[in-house]
């Protein structure tokens, strides 16, 4: 069981949901109700960093996903600049 991105349970038909799609919904959605400068900052991390890792997982490949090698891949990535 996994979680939409306005907090509802997702049905079946959702599993073939896909990461970007639901971070652009959500990017979206935030853009009215946060700063500009905001908007700015998530939009940038999305795009350089979560979907470099995550564009192509559906929400329910997710749900098993390693963060772990996520977080350890950023922090090299971060650290070298």
């Amino acid at each position: 069981m996994f979680y939409n991105f306005y907090g509802n349970i997702a049905k079946k038909e959702d599993e073939k949901l896909y990461f970007k799609e639901v971070a652009e919904k959500w990017l979206e959605a935030k853009q009215i109700t946060i700063k500009e400068s905001t908007y700015a900052k998530y939009e940038f991390t999305i795009n350089r960093h979560l979907f470099l890792y995550f564009e192509n997982f559906t929400i329910k490949e997710l749900e098993q996903y390693n963060y772990n090698d996520f977080v350890n891949t950023l922090m090299k990535d971060l650290s070298t600049k």
